[in-house]
C-alpha cells in the first residue's frame, strides 16, 4: 500500500494544454493551490474527500467539508471508511467522542486527532495509507488497526493511561524521523513484524512493567524507558540501536538479568530515580554498544556479582553525572572479572566506580576497564569503593591502543585501589598531568610514555606524572620520551636500563641516575645533561644515537657501546657549545664501549707548555682555548686502529688560517701535549665558529684537542720572543727573531677588544738573515684598562701570519688621552635589556658598538655624552643569539669596552 504523502491524482492534465495560453495558466495555478498549499497533502483533492475547517468533535458536520468534484462544500453527513483521505488540519483539533471506522487519515502537522477514553477509532484497509500522523494523535481510548498501515511522519502519538491500540494481523506503524510514539499504557500489541522505528525516530515507554514492541530498530533509532517505577519491561532481548534509560520515578534497584545485549547506536543513562539499576544480577552477559555510552545522572552497575560480564563499548564512555560501577553488591562477587571496553574515556562530573563488591576471597570483586583511546577527566571522581582488602574489591584499568593515547585530568580525583597498566604497543602520552590513587601502575614491556612533569616518573612519592601510592613498575623493555618546553629530571622512576629514550624539550632534560639505553636514543630538541652520571647507549650499531645536531646533544657523560668497525659519533657539548666528536674504528679490539665527556677549561698547563709540535713543517705553539674532551675506553686497546675528528666550538682565539688546526693528543692534564698518529691534511677547517680537525692511525685512547700555529712558528721567521710591558704611561713592544727568510716588514696590531684589531705601526724586516735580530716599539698613546697586541709578519709576496695576542693593564690616571671609562654594566649576563654606565671628561658624540665573538658589529648607533656620568640603556630589537659580546664605547680616538654575555 502507498504513503498518502505519494498519492498524487492528475486527471486529463494533458488537455488543458491544447486551450488557451491564459487559461493553462489559471488551471496550473489551481493545481499548484490544490497540490501544495499543505507541505505534508500534497496531493489533488478529489470527490469524496474530506477536510476539517474548525476545531470540534468527529460526529459534528460542522467540523467538516467533503470535495464535490469541483470545489470544497459543507459536509452532510460525518465522513467514515467509505470516503476517501480525511485530513485534521493545521490549526484544528477534531475529538472522537463516538466509536468510529475510519480509513485514510491524515493529521497534519500543527493538527491534532483525539480519541476520548472508552472510545474506539478503527482503522479499515483501505486504499494507501490508512493513518498518516504529522501532528499530534492522542490514543485515550482505543485505536484498533486492522490489516491497515498506520504512518507517524513528524509526528506525536501519545497512548495515553488506559488506552489500547491493537494491531490486526498484517497491520503495520511506521515512525519516521522526527516522531514520537510515547506509550504511556501497557495495552498495545506487541508482536513481531508490525513496528518499524526509522532513522531519527524515538519510541518512548513511560509505563512501569510490560513489554516494549518487538520492533525493527532501524538505524538512528531510539527507544527511551521512562515510566519503569519497579517493574522492568520485557522483550529487552532486541536489537536496539540508541536506548536510553530515563525513569526518574524508579524506587527501587531494578535488575535487567542480561536480557538487553545489543544496542548498536548510544546507550544513554539519564536518571534512576531514587533506585539503582543493574544490567545484570549473576548471569554470565555480554551488552554490546556500537556507538557512545552517556552517563548522564543515576545509579547505573554492571553487576551484582561480577560473572564474567562485559560491556562492549566500540564508541566513548562519556560521563557528565550520575554513579557508574562494574559491580555493585553485598554479597561476594565472581572469580571472573567484569570487563569494560570504550574508545575515549571522558569524565567531567559524577563516580566511576570500578567495583563496589564485598568479596571474601581473593579474585572477587576484581574488574578490567579497557581504554582504547583517550582518558580525559575534567572532574568527578575515578575510584573503587569496595570494603575488603587489597586482595580482592579492585579495579584494573589498561591503556591498550595500539599507538599514542592521551592521559588528560585537569580536576577531579582519583582515589583508592586502582590499578594501571600500559599495555604492550601502547604509548600513554602524560603531558604534566599525575595518574593517582591507592593502587599501582604498570609500564609493560613494549609500552611506552610521554612525560612532560618536572619531576618527570618517581619511583615513589607524590611528584611526577604517576602518583599511584601502591607499587610502580617501570619496565626495562619500554619506551621513555621526555617532552616539555622547561627542565625536567628523568626522576628516580625511571629503570637503570630502558629500551628507546627520547629527549624532546626545548629546555632541558637532567638524569636523575646513570641510564642504559638498549634500543635507540633520540635527540629530538633541547639538551640531555647527564651531571655525574652517565647516558650509557648499550646498542653497538652506529645508527643507535640520532637526530643530534648543534641545538640538541648530550652535556654531560656518554658512554658508546661500539662494534669492531664502525663510524661513531659522541654528540656532546655544553650548555652553550656542541662539542661533536667522531670516531672510526678498523678492526679494533680489546674493549666494547666508550666514555667521552668535554671539559670547558684552559686545555694548555702552563706547566707543559706545547714544545716540538709541528705539522707539516708548520709549528704548532697554541691551541684553542674553548677546552678538550676525554675519551675512555672500558679496557685497554689490544688491536686495530681508530681516527678522531674533533668539531671545536665557542674558542675565542681562532687561527688566520686554519690549515694549521691539528689534533693533538695527552695522557691527562698533567702530562705534555703529543701529535700522536697521523695528521689529515685536508680536513682542518673552521665554519660557522666551528673549528675541526682529523686525526688517523690512533692506537690509544685519552684527552684531545685541538692545537694551532699563533701565526708565527712555521712560517718565513723563527720568532724566539715578543713582549709587550707597561712603561708609565706608554707600552713598550719588543720581540725578536733566530731567522727571516724573504721577511718583508712586521705591522703591530692593536686593539680595545682583542677581537677587532687596527693598525699601529710597520716596521721593516730583515729580509733574509741567520742571526739573532731584535726589534723595539711602543705605544704612546693605549687604550685605558686592557689593551691587545700582536704582530703581524708579511713576505715579500705578500704571504703574512700572525703572533699570538699579548695584552697589558693601564690605569686610567695620568693618561691625557682617556675620555671615556666604562664604570658599570648591569645586568650581566642580559636577556634583552642592558644598561651600561660611563664617565666622559668632555660633552661629545660618541659611538656605541656591540660586537660578536667574531669580530662582527652587530649593532651600532650614537650617543651624545654629558661631561660627568652617563647612562647609555641598550636594548636588544634583533633577537641576538646567546654568547659573548663586546660593548664598546669610542670618542675622538678614545675607548673603553667590557664584555658581556647575551643569555
Amino acid at each position: 500500500m502507498n504513503r498518502l504523502v505519494n498519492r498524487t491524482y492528475i486527471r486529463g492534465i494533458q488537455r488543458y494544454f491544447v486551450v488557451s495560453i491564459p487559461l493553462s495558466v489559471l488551471i496550473l495555478g489551481l493545481f499548484l493551490y490544490f497540490n501544495f498549499s499543505n507541505p505534508k497533502q500534497a496531493y489533488a483533492a478529489v470527490s469524496g474527500d474530506y477536510r476539517s475547517i474548525a476545531t470540534g468533535n468527529w460526529g459534528s458536520t460542522s467540523t467538516w467539508e467533503t470535495y464535490n468534484g469541483s470545489s470544497w462544500v459543507a459536509a452532510g453527513v460525518t465522513p467514515g471508511s467509505s470516503n476517501n483521505v480525511i485530513t485534521i488540519q493545521t490549526g484544528h483539533t477534531v475529538t472522537i467522542a463516538a466509536n468510529v471506522t475510519v480509513d485514510q487519515v491524515v493529521v497534519d502537522a500543527g493538527g491534532t486527532l483525539i480519541v476520548q477514553s472508552a472510545k474506539t477509532m478503527t482503522l479499515a484497509n483501505g486504499t494507501g495509507d490508512d493513518l498518516t500522523v504529522n501532528g499530534i494523535l492522542t490514543i485515550g481510548g482505543t485505536l484498533g488497526a486492522q490489516a491497515s498501515t498506520s504512518t507517524i511522519d513528524n509526528g506525536t502519538v501519545t497512548l495515553s493511561s488506559g488506552g489500547s491500540h491493537t494491531f490486526a494481523a498484517g497491520a503495520t506503524i511506521n515512525i519516521n524521523t522526527g516522531d514520537f510514539y510515547i506509550a504511556q499504557s501497557t495495552s498495545f500489541t506487541t508482536t513481531t513484524g508490525i513496528w518499524t522505528i526509522n532513522s531519527g525516530a524515538t519510541f518512548q515507554y513511560d509505563v512501569n512493567g510490560g513489554s516494549l514492541p518487538l520492533a525493527t530498530w532501524n538505524s538512528g533509532s531510539t527507544c527511551i524507558v521512562t515510566g519503569l517505577t519497579s517493574t522492568v519491561p520485557g522483550n529487552l532481548t532486541q536489537t536496539f540501536h540508541h536506548f536510553t534509560w530515563n525513569c526518574a520515578g524508579q524506587t527501587s534497584t531494578e535488575k535487567l538479568s542480561g536480557l538487553l545485549t545489543t544496542v548498536n547506536g548510544d546507550f544513554t543513562c539519564i536518571s534512576s530515580g531514587a533506585g539503582r539499576l543493574r544490567f545484570t544480577q549473576q548471569e554470565s552477559f555480554t551488552l554490546r554498544i556500537g556507538g557512545d555510552f552517556y552517563m548522564q545522572g543515576g545509579l547505573l552497575y554492571v553487576s551484582c556479582k561480577g560473572a564474567a560480564d562485559s560491556i562492549l563499548v566500540t564508541g566513548n564512555y562519556i560521563q557528565t553525572g550520575g554513579t557508574f560501577g562494574l559491580t555493585d553488591g553485598t554479597t561476594e562477587g565472581g572469580i571472573t572479572p567484569t570487563y569494560m571496553t570504550v574508545n575515549n574515556f571522558s569524565l567531567s562530573n559524577g563516580t566511576f566506580d570500578m567495583t563496589s563488591n564485598v568479596g571474601n576471597s581473593s579474585g572477587n570483586g576484581v574488574t578490567a576497564l579497557m581504554i582504547n583511546g583517550n582518558y580525559n577527566q575534567t572532574g568527578g571522581t575515578f575510584t573503587e569503593t569496595a570494603t575488603t582488602g587489597a586482595n580482592y574489591g579492585y579495579g584494573n584499568v589498561y591503556y591498550c591502543k595500539t599507538g599514542t593515547q592521551t592521559f588528560e585530568r585537569s580536576a577531579g580525583t582519583m582515589s583508592n585501589n586502582v590499578n594501571f597498566t600500559v599495555n604492550t604497543g601502547s604509548i600513554l602520552d602524560m603531558n604534566t598531568y599525575s595518574l593517582a590513587g591507592a593502587g599501582t601502575f604498570n609500564l609493560s614491556s613494549g609500552g611506552a610514555l610521554i612525560l612532560a612533569s618536572p619531576d618527570g616518573i618517581s619511583s615513589s612519592g607524590a611528584t611526577g606524572n604517576v602518583q599511584v601510592t601502591g607499587t610502580r613498575t617501570f619496565s626495562t623493555s619500554a619506551n621513555y620520551t621526555y617532552d616539555a618546553t622547561s627542565a625536567q629530571v628523568t626522576g628516580s622512576g625511571l629503570p637503570a636500563s630502558v629500551n628507546n629514550l627520547n629527549i624532546d624539550n626545548s629546555g632541558h632534560v637532567s638524569l636523575t641516575n646513570t641510564t642504559s639505553v638498549s634500543g635507540i636514543l633520540t635527540l629530538t630538541n633541547g639538551q640531555l645533561i647527564t651531571n655525574a652520571n652517565e647516558l650509557v647507549v648499550t646498542n653497538a650499531a652506529t645508527s643507535s644515537i640520532n637526530s643530534f645536531s648543534s641545538t640538541k646533544y648530550i652535556r654531560g657523560n656518554l658512554r658508546r657501546y661500539v662494534n669492531t668497525t664502525g663510524s661513531y659519533d659522541f654528540p656532546i657539548g655544553t650548555s652553550a657549545y656542541y662539542e661533536l666528536i667522531n670516531i672510526n674504528f678498523s678492526s679494533m679490539t680489546g674493549f666494547t664501549n666508550v666514555l667521552s665527556s668535554f671539559t670547558n677549561d684552559n686545555p694548555i698547563n702552563p706547566s707543559y707548555p706545547l714544545t716540538g709540535i709541528a705539522i707539516n713543517g708548520t709549528t704548532v705553539d697554541s691551541m684553542l682555548n674553548y677546552g678538550y674532551w676525554t675519551v675512555t675506553p672500558n679496557s685497554a686497546m689490544t688491536g686495530g686502529t681508530y681516527s678522531i675528528t674533533l668539531n671545536e666550538k665557542g674558542h675565542t682565539n681562532s687561527a688566520g688560517t686554519p690549515a694549521s688546526y691539528c689534533v693533538l693528543k695527552r695522557a691527562n692534564s698533567t702530562s705534555s701535549w703529543q701529535t700522536v698518529g697521523t695528521h689529515s691534511s685536508t680536513t682542518q677547517s673552521e665554519s660557522g665558529g666551528t673549528a675541526t680537525a682529523l686525526r688517523t692511525g690512533l692506537n690509544s685512547f685519552s684527552q684531545f684537542s685541538i692545537g694551532k700555529n699563533s701565526g708565527i712558528g712555521g712560517l718565513p721567521i723563527q720568532l724566539i720572543k715578543f713582549d709587550v710591558k707597561r712603561n708609565k704611561d706608554v707600552v713598550d713592544i719588543v720581540w725578536s727573531t733566530a731567522s727571516e727568510i724573504n721577511n718583508d716588514y712586521f705591522t703591530i696590531e692593536r686593539s680595545i677588544n682583542g677581537i677587532q684589531f687596527e693598525e699601529l705601526h710597520r716596521i721593516s724586516g730583515a729580509g733574509n738573515s741567520t742571526i739573532i735580530n731584535k726589534y723595539e716599539d711602543a705605544d704612546a698613546h693605549p687604550f685605558a684598562g686592557t689593551s691587545y697586541y700582536r704582530l703581524k709578519q708579511t713576505d715579500y709576496d705578500g704571504r703574512f701570519t700572525y703572533s699570538a695576542i699579548k695584552s697589558v693593564d693601564i690605569i686610567a690616571t695620568g693618561f691625557n688621552q682617556l675620555n671615556l671609562k666604562i664604570t658599570a654594566v648591569f645586568p650581566n649576563p642580559f636577556s634583552e635589556k642592558l644598561t651600561v654606565a660611563f664617565e666622559s671628561k668632555v660633552a661629545a658624540e660618541i659611538k656605541i658598538r656591540l660586537i660578536n665573538s667574531t669580530g662582527q658589529i652587530e649593532f651600532e648607533e650614537y650617543f651624545n655624552a654629558a661631561l660627568g656620568n652617563n647612562e647609555y640603556n641598550f636594548s636588544d630589537k634583533t633577537g641576538l643569539k646567546p654568547g659573548v659580546y663586546i660593548f664598546e664605547i669610542e670618542s675622538d680616538g678614545a675607548k673603553d669596552s667590557k664584555r658581556v654575555i647575551k643569555k
